[in-house]
Protein backbone atom coordinates (compact mmCIF):
# COMPACT_ATOMS: atom_id res chain seq x y z
CA UNK A 1 0.00 0.00 0.00
CA UNK A 2 1.13 3.72 -0.71
CA UNK A 3 1.85 5.54 2.67
CA UNK A 4 1.71 9.70 2.23
CA UNK A 5 3.29 11.80 5.57
CA UNK A 6 1.47 14.75 6.17
CA UNK A 7 4.85 16.29 4.88
CA UNK A 8 4.32 14.67 1.78
CA UNK A 9 0.57 16.06 1.38
CA UNK A 10 2.22 19.31 1.96
CA UNK A 11 5.22 19.09 -0.77
CA UNK A 12 2.58 17.27 -3.41
CA UNK A 13 0.29 20.30 -3.05
CA UNK A 14 3.29 22.76 -3.12
CA UNK A 15 4.58 20.86 -6.08
CA UNK A 16 0.94 20.82 -7.85
CA UNK A 17 0.96 24.95 -7.40
CA UNK A 18 4.44 25.37 -8.63
CA UNK A 19 3.59 23.46 -11.72
CA UNK A 20 0.55 25.79 -12.12
CA UNK A 21 2.53 28.57 -11.96
CA UNK A 22 5.43 27.65 -14.09
CA UNK A 23 2.81 26.98 -17.23
CA UNK A 24 0.98 30.18 -16.55
CA UNK A 25 4.46 31.53 -16.96
CA UNK A 26 5.60 29.44 -20.46
CA UNK A 27 2.41 30.93 -21.45
CA UNK A 28 3.40 34.36 -20.87
CA UNK A 29 6.14 33.57 -22.85
CA UNK A 30 5.19 32.33 -25.33
CA UNK A 31 2.72 34.59 -25.78
CA UNK A 32 5.10 37.25 -25.89
CA UNK A 33 7.50 35.50 -27.85
CA UNK A 34 4.93 35.31 -30.46
CA UNK A 35 3.72 38.77 -30.59
CA UNK A 36 7.07 40.48 -29.97
CA UNK A 37 4.69 42.62 -27.27
CA UNK A 38 5.41 42.71 -23.69
CA UNK A 39 2.01 41.06 -21.70
CA UNK A 40 2.57 42.94 -18.95
CA UNK A 41 2.23 46.71 -19.77
CA UNK A 42 2.20 48.20 -16.31
CA UNK A 43 5.77 46.87 -16.19
CA UNK A 44 7.02 47.67 -19.69
CA UNK A 45 6.17 51.18 -18.44
CA UNK A 46 7.37 51.28 -15.27
CA UNK A 47 3.54 52.55 -14.48
CA UNK A 48 3.39 55.80 -16.22
CA UNK A 49 0.93 55.11 -19.19
CA UNK A 50 0.62 58.56 -20.36
CA UNK A 51 3.42 58.40 -23.49
CA UNK A 52 1.48 55.50 -24.15
CA UNK A 53 -1.57 57.20 -24.12
CA UNK A 54 -0.87 59.83 -26.21
CA UNK A 55 0.64 57.40 -28.95
CA UNK A 56 -2.35 55.61 -29.05
CA UNK A 57 -4.44 58.59 -29.31
CA UNK A 58 -2.05 58.73 -32.92
CA UNK A 59 -2.60 55.58 -33.72
CA UNK A 60 -6.68 56.40 -34.08
CA UNK A 61 -5.98 59.97 -35.64
CA UNK A 62 -4.08 58.24 -37.85
CA UNK A 63 -6.20 55.19 -38.59
CA UNK A 64 -9.29 58.21 -38.92
CA UNK A 65 -7.49 60.12 -41.55
CA UNK A 66 -6.50 56.64 -43.65
CA UNK A 67 -10.16 55.98 -44.13
CA UNK A 68 -10.45 59.25 -45.78
CA UNK A 69 -7.83 58.89 -47.64
CA UNK A 70 -8.81 56.02 -48.40
CA UNK A 71 -12.48 57.43 -49.46
CA UNK A 72 -10.70 60.03 -51.37
CA UNK A 73 -8.66 57.55 -53.31
CA UNK A 74 -11.91 56.07 -54.75
CA UNK A 75 -13.99 59.24 -55.11
CA UNK A 76 -11.28 60.79 -56.87
CA UNK A 77 -10.15 57.53 -59.06
CA UNK A 78 -13.73 56.64 -60.01
CA UNK A 79 -13.90 60.75 -61.32
CA UNK A 80 -11.16 60.68 -63.62
CA UNK A 81 -12.70 56.87 -65.10
CA UNK A 82 -16.19 58.71 -65.56
CA UNK A 83 -14.06 61.31 -67.42
CA UNK A 84 -12.10 59.52 -69.00
CA UNK A 85 -15.11 57.55 -70.49
CA UNK A 86 -17.10 61.06 -71.49
CA UNK A 87 -13.83 62.15 -73.44
CA UNK A 88 -13.20 58.52 -75.45
CA UNK A 89 -16.77 59.56 -77.04
CA UNK A 90 -15.92 62.64 -78.16
CA UNK A 91 -12.78 62.92 -80.29
CA UNK A 92 -13.02 60.21 -82.91
CA UNK A 93 -16.53 61.59 -83.36
CA UNK A 94 -15.73 64.69 -83.79
CA UNK A 95 -13.14 64.63 -86.36
CA UNK A 96 -15.56 62.41 -88.37
CA UNK A 97 -18.40 65.02 -88.44
CA UNK A 98 -16.15 67.64 -89.18
CA UNK A 99 -14.80 66.04 -92.07
CA UNK A 100 -18.57 64.80 -92.84
CA UNK A 101 -19.74 68.05 -92.94
CA UNK A 102 -17.15 70.07 -95.45
CA UNK A 103 -19.05 67.37 -97.96
CA UNK A 104 -22.33 68.43 -97.13
CA UNK A 105 -23.05 65.51 -98.03
CA UNK A 106 -26.18 63.87 -95.68
CA UNK A 107 -25.70 60.55 -96.09
CA UNK A 108 -21.62 60.75 -95.02
CA UNK A 109 -23.04 62.72 -92.28
CA UNK A 110 -25.35 59.92 -91.40
CA UNK A 111 -22.58 57.83 -90.99
CA UNK A 112 -20.65 60.32 -88.59
CA UNK A 113 -22.87 60.07 -86.23
CA UNK A 114 -23.59 56.41 -86.18
CA UNK A 115 -23.90 55.39 -82.11
CA UNK A 116 -23.78 59.15 -81.11
CA UNK A 117 -27.17 58.13 -78.76
CA UNK A 118 -25.10 54.95 -77.40
CA UNK A 119 -22.23 57.70 -76.60
CA UNK A 120 -24.55 59.84 -75.01
CA UNK A 121 -25.68 57.15 -72.55
CA UNK A 122 -22.39 55.90 -72.03
CA UNK A 123 -21.75 59.15 -71.02
CA UNK A 124 -24.55 59.75 -68.72
CA UNK A 125 -24.67 56.59 -66.86
CA UNK A 126 -20.51 57.55 -66.32
CA UNK A 127 -21.56 60.84 -65.02
CA UNK A 128 -24.09 59.50 -62.81
CA UNK A 129 -21.91 57.17 -61.05
CA UNK A 130 -21.80 56.71 -57.09
CA UNK A 131 -18.72 55.62 -54.96
CA UNK A 132 -20.07 53.91 -51.79
CA UNK A 133 -23.85 55.46 -52.47
CA UNK A 134 -22.69 58.92 -52.82
CA UNK A 135 -22.68 60.39 -56.23
CA UNK A 136 -19.72 61.82 -57.47
CA UNK A 137 -21.07 64.38 -59.67
CA UNK A 138 -23.76 66.14 -57.63
CA UNK A 139 -22.08 68.14 -55.51
CA UNK A 140 -23.19 68.32 -51.84
CA UNK A 141 -26.57 66.39 -53.27
CA UNK A 142 -24.88 63.33 -52.74
CA UNK A 143 -27.76 61.09 -52.46
CA UNK A 144 -29.11 62.67 -56.04
CA UNK A 145 -28.13 61.61 -59.75
CA UNK A 146 -26.71 64.73 -61.51
CA UNK A 147 -28.14 64.42 -64.65
CA UNK A 148 -31.18 62.96 -65.69
CA UNK A 149 -31.40 60.14 -68.12
CA UNK A 150 -29.94 60.38 -71.69
CA UNK A 151 -33.31 58.80 -72.81
CA UNK A 152 -35.41 61.46 -71.37
CA UNK A 153 -32.92 64.41 -72.15
CA UNK A 154 -33.66 63.18 -76.03
CA UNK A 155 -37.44 62.89 -75.31
CA UNK A 156 -37.39 66.48 -74.61
CA UNK A 157 -35.00 67.67 -76.75
CA UNK A 158 -36.91 66.31 -79.99
CA UNK A 159 -39.67 68.14 -78.48
CA UNK A 160 -38.00 71.44 -78.64
CA UNK A 161 -36.18 71.26 -81.99
CA UNK A 162 -39.09 69.57 -83.78
CA UNK A 163 -39.77 73.42 -85.59
CA UNK A 164 -36.60 74.74 -85.94
CA UNK A 165 -35.75 74.51 -89.27
CA UNK A 166 -31.82 76.31 -88.61
CA UNK A 167 -28.81 74.91 -87.62
CA UNK A 168 -28.79 78.25 -85.07
CA UNK A 169 -32.21 77.79 -83.67
CA UNK A 170 -31.19 73.77 -83.03
CA UNK A 171 -28.19 74.76 -81.12
CA UNK A 172 -30.08 77.50 -79.08
CA UNK A 173 -32.90 74.97 -78.36
CA UNK A 174 -30.34 72.56 -77.42
CA UNK A 175 -28.78 75.15 -75.55
CA UNK A 176 -31.36 76.50 -73.71
CA UNK A 177 -32.36 73.07 -72.40
CA UNK A 178 -28.94 71.90 -70.94
CA UNK A 179 -28.21 75.49 -69.56
CA UNK A 180 -31.67 74.82 -67.27
CA UNK A 181 -32.48 71.59 -67.09
CA UNK A 182 -30.23 68.87 -67.45
CA UNK A 183 -28.22 69.14 -64.23
CA UNK A 184 -30.54 68.23 -61.03
CA UNK A 185 -27.55 67.98 -58.71
CA UNK A 186 -26.66 71.15 -55.85
CA UNK A 187 -25.27 74.01 -56.95
CA UNK A 188 -23.14 73.56 -53.54
CA UNK A 189 -19.91 71.77 -53.90
CA UNK A 190 -19.01 69.43 -51.49
CA UNK A 191 -17.30 69.71 -48.46
CA UNK A 192 -12.97 69.66 -47.87
CA UNK A 193 -12.10 66.15 -46.97
CA UNK A 194 -9.56 66.33 -44.11
CA UNK A 195 -6.50 64.10 -44.75
CA UNK A 196 -4.31 64.93 -41.87
CA UNK A 197 -3.76 67.58 -39.70
CA UNK A 198 -2.48 70.25 -42.37
CA UNK A 199 -3.68 68.97 -45.45
CA UNK A 200 -7.42 68.67 -46.76
CA UNK A 201 -8.15 68.47 -50.78
CA UNK A 202 -11.72 69.54 -52.47
CA UNK A 203 -13.59 67.98 -54.90
CA UNK A 204 -14.97 70.59 -56.92
CA UNK A 205 -16.52 69.64 -59.72
CA UNK A 206 -19.93 68.71 -60.84
CA UNK A 207 -22.37 67.98 -63.62
CA UNK A 208 -23.07 71.80 -63.99
CA UNK A 209 -19.50 72.28 -65.12
CA UNK A 210 -18.87 73.89 -68.67
CA UNK A 211 -16.65 71.27 -69.53
CA UNK A 212 -19.10 68.33 -68.84
CA UNK A 213 -21.99 70.55 -70.03
CA UNK A 214 -20.33 71.17 -73.64
CA UNK A 215 -19.41 67.43 -74.17
CA UNK A 216 -23.15 66.41 -73.48
CA UNK A 217 -24.79 69.53 -75.47
CA UNK A 218 -22.56 68.53 -78.37
CA UNK A 219 -23.15 65.11 -77.96
CA UNK A 220 -26.94 65.02 -77.66
CA UNK A 221 -27.39 66.89 -81.20
CA UNK A 222 -25.21 64.48 -82.54
CA UNK A 223 -27.52 62.21 -81.16
CA UNK A 224 -30.40 64.51 -82.90
CA UNK A 225 -28.85 63.96 -85.87
CA UNK A 226 -28.23 60.56 -85.91
CA UNK A 227 -32.16 60.11 -85.06
CA UNK A 228 -32.78 62.31 -88.07
CA UNK A 229 -35.35 64.30 -85.86
CA UNK A 230 -34.48 67.77 -87.69
CA UNK A 231 -36.55 69.05 -90.21
CA UNK A 232 -33.15 71.20 -91.71
CA UNK A 233 -32.29 71.73 -95.36
CA UNK A 234 -29.27 70.04 -96.48
CA UNK A 235 -26.82 73.04 -96.19
CA UNK A 236 -27.99 73.64 -92.28
CA UNK A 237 -27.53 70.13 -91.43
CA UNK A 238 -23.92 70.69 -92.60
CA UNK A 239 -23.90 73.74 -90.76
CA UNK A 240 -25.09 72.00 -88.00
CA UNK A 241 -23.07 69.13 -87.99
CA UNK A 242 -20.11 71.41 -88.49
CA UNK A 243 -20.63 73.09 -85.42
CA UNK A 244 -21.47 69.82 -83.65
CA UNK A 245 -18.02 68.45 -85.04
CA UNK A 246 -16.15 71.42 -83.93
CA UNK A 247 -18.19 71.69 -80.29
CA UNK A 248 -16.79 68.08 -79.68
CA UNK A 249 -13.47 68.84 -80.41
CA UNK A 250 -13.16 71.65 -77.81
CA UNK A 251 -15.17 69.76 -75.44
CA UNK A 252 -12.42 67.37 -75.46
CA UNK A 253 -9.85 70.06 -74.63
CA UNK A 254 -12.36 70.88 -71.91
CA UNK A 255 -12.49 67.69 -70.67
CA UNK A 256 -8.60 67.43 -70.79
CA UNK A 257 -8.26 69.99 -67.86
CA UNK A 258 -10.88 69.17 -66.07
CA UNK A 259 -9.42 65.61 -65.71
CA UNK A 260 -5.82 67.37 -64.95
CA UNK A 261 -7.28 69.26 -61.84
CA UNK A 262 -8.28 65.89 -60.57
CA UNK A 263 -4.82 64.36 -61.09
CA UNK A 264 -3.99 67.63 -59.31
CA UNK A 265 -6.28 66.25 -55.94
CA UNK A 266 -4.97 62.55 -56.81
CA UNK A 267 -1.23 64.19 -56.40
CA UNK A 268 -2.30 66.05 -52.81
CA UNK A 269 -4.25 62.52 -51.68
CA UNK A 270 -0.94 60.33 -52.53
CA UNK A 271 1.08 62.72 -51.00
CA UNK A 272 -1.48 63.14 -47.78
CA UNK A 273 -1.21 58.82 -48.26
CA UNK A 274 2.81 58.21 -47.95
CA UNK A 275 2.61 61.10 -45.12
CA UNK A 276 0.40 59.08 -42.96
CA UNK A 277 1.96 55.86 -43.93
CA UNK A 278 5.17 57.39 -42.67
CA UNK A 279 3.82 58.73 -39.02
CA UNK A 280 1.73 55.23 -38.66
CA UNK A 281 5.01 53.63 -38.80
CA UNK A 282 6.31 55.55 -36.84
CA UNK A 283 3.65 55.73 -33.96
CA UNK A 284 4.57 51.85 -34.03
CA UNK A 285 7.93 51.82 -33.76
CA UNK A 286 8.10 53.96 -31.02
CA UNK A 287 5.06 51.42 -29.15
CA UNK A 288 7.25 48.79 -29.92
CA UNK A 289 10.36 50.15 -28.30
CA UNK A 290 8.11 50.53 -25.66
CA UNK A 291 6.07 47.11 -25.03
CA UNK A 292 8.30 45.39 -27.06
CA UNK A 293 9.75 42.07 -24.99
CA UNK A 294 13.57 41.31 -25.42
CA UNK A 295 13.50 38.18 -27.38
CA UNK A 296 16.67 36.55 -26.31
CA UNK A 297 15.61 37.40 -22.58
CA UNK A 298 12.55 35.63 -23.13
CA UNK A 299 13.70 32.49 -24.59
CA UNK A 300 16.19 32.22 -22.17
CA UNK A 301 13.15 32.27 -19.55
CA UNK A 302 11.26 30.17 -21.65
CA UNK A 303 13.87 27.59 -21.59
CA UNK A 304 14.15 27.90 -17.63
CA UNK A 305 10.59 27.61 -17.29
CA UNK A 306 10.40 24.87 -19.38
CA UNK A 307 13.24 22.89 -17.44
CA UNK A 308 11.94 24.08 -14.22
CA UNK A 309 8.33 22.49 -15.04
CA UNK A 310 10.31 19.22 -15.74
CA UNK A 311 11.42 19.06 -13.08
CA UNK A 312 8.77 19.51 -11.21
CA UNK A 313 6.88 16.84 -12.84
CA UNK A 314 9.34 14.29 -11.74
CA UNK A 315 9.53 15.40 -8.48
CA UNK A 316 5.41 14.74 -8.53
CA UNK A 317 6.27 11.83 -10.15
CA UNK A 318 8.71 10.25 -7.68
CA UNK A 319 6.44 11.50 -4.71
CA UNK A 320 3.48 9.50 -5.84
CA UNK A 321 5.52 6.21 -6.30
CA UNK A 322 6.44 5.87 -2.95
CA UNK A 323 5.50 2.86 -0.66
CA UNK A 324 5.17 2.02 2.64
CA UNK A 325 7.95 -0.14 2.55
CA UNK A 326 10.08 2.63 0.89
CA UNK A 327 9.27 5.34 3.57
CA UNK A 328 10.17 2.65 6.01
Amino acid sequence: MEFRSIGDLASSIQLSKGATTTKAEISRLVEELTSGISSDTGRAVSGDFGLLSSLSADEARLAAYQNSITHAELFSATAQLALETVQSSLIEMGTGLMGAAATTNSLQIDAAVLGAADRLSSAVNALNIDVGGRKVFSGNATDTAPLVSASEMLDQLRTLVAGQTTATGVRSAVEAWFGASSYVGSSDTLAPLQLSDDMEVSFEITGSDDGIQDALIHLATAALLEADSLQLADDELALLAMSTGTGLADADGSLTLLRASVGSVEASIEEAHVQNEYETSSVEIWKNEILGVDEYRAATELQAAETQLQLLYTLTSRLSQMSLAGYL
